[in-house]
């Protein structure tokens, strides 16, 4: 079978838009990869952040409560004049 000068022209074109095509989806997908990947990474500062409070938060009543323990000790300790 012959093929036109027309008929390759439009293979051509064709192969060129298909080309393009896959192009932008590979692109687009490399950019979603991207930007999951910089989500993951936010959430887990954000998750990091959370629990870096929450062991605050308990060790700071910890503290209170050993502070509490020794004011109450001090209190009841008898003098010895």
């Amino acid at each position: 079978m012959v093929r036109t000068r027309a008929q390759r022209r439009k293979e051509k074109e064709e192969a060129k838009k298909k080309a393009q095509e896959e192009a932008a989806a590979a692109q687009s997908s490399s950019s979603a990869v991207t930007l999951d990947s910089k989500l993951d990474s936010l959430l887990e500062k954000k998750l990091e952040e959370k629990i870096d409070e929450i062991v605050e938060k308990i060790l700071e009543k910890k503290k209170s409560r050993k502070n509490k323990r020794r004011q109450k000790v001090s209190v009841a300790v008898p003098s010895n004049d």
